[in-house]
């Protein structure tokens, strides 16, 4: 049961880093909220399955 825990843990945890990824002003300002959602859900769902999206972080600009 502990191990179920720590992967969920760990995809909730990337599920918040690629929601923040998404979240620019660039896709804020240009979906509807309900194409948002879904857009968020479909880049979400990408980057999990695929994992060859590089997440960087906007304070540095150094990846993650």
């Amino acid at each position: 049961m502990r191990n179920n825990f720590r992967k969920n843990a760990a995809i909730e945890e990337l599920n918040r880093k690629y929601r923040k990824v998404f979240r620019i002003p660039e896709n804020l300002n240009h979906y509807s909220e309900e194409d948002f959602k879904n857009a968020e859900r479909n880049f979400i769902k990408h980057c999990i399955i695929n994992a060859k999206i590089e997440v960087f972080n906007f304070d540095n600009s150094v990846p993650q």
